[in-house]
């Protein structure tokens, strides 16, 4: 072998040697610690608060003519108007967290048709103005809300109507589905 081509061999293997441990290939470095903390989350809740409620809901008991009234066991007829009022504080944590509120009534399906109505159904938040379910309203915390459902047989039915017009239409059933108060965050 040439003596050039043994010395190339040489410094090769000497710089391979620094760079693989038999010397060291230092860089300059520098660091800054970010210190731990713990991060914790808010809530969102509907709390029931009326006293009395009906076991299992938040809503006390069905009234017909501020009398109570059992669906289960009690009819009703042509002008009559079933309300139930059910009571929520709003229990809200977070710094920055807003809400809306909205009730979406249940809707009414059966033999009574368009002789029911819910359209008397109100909320209030914090003593408000009554609002009509469907207009999202902004709460804040510790707001109360006070849901008054409202379901009326009008005093007459449609005039095409002869079901509820006569005696033809007697004991008929109606169903009113789950009426849904959501509070939702906006921010």
């Amino acid at each position: 072998m040439k003596k050039a081509t043994k010395g190339a061999l040489a410094a090769a293997a000497a710089g391979s040697l620094m760079l693989g441990g038999a010397g060291s290939l230092a860089y300059w470095t520098s660091t800054s610690d970010v210190n731990a903390t713990n991060i914790t989350s808010g809530h969102l809740k509907l709390v029931p608060t009326l006293v009395g409620a009906v076991p299992g809901t938040e809503c006390g008991s069905w009234k017909l003519d501020s009398q109570d009234f059992d669906p289960a066991t009690g009819t009703i007829s042509p002008g009559d108007v079933l309300s139930r009022t059910c009571t929520y504080s709003v229990d809200m944590v977070g710094s920055s967290l807003s809400a809306k509120l909205d009730v979406a009534v249940g809707a009414l399906t059966g033999d009574l048709g368009s002789s029911l109505s819910t359209a008397g159904t109100r909320f209030t938040v914090a003593g408000g103005s009554p609002v009509t379910p469907g207009t999202p309203t902004t709460v804040a915390d510790g707001n109360a809300i006070v849901l008054n459902l409202e379901v009326k047989w009008a005093d007459r039915a449609p005039a095409t109507d002869n079901t509820y017009n006569s005696n033809t239409g007697n004991a008929l059933a109606e169903a009113l589905a789950t009426t849904t108060v959501s509070l939702t965050q906006d921010h």
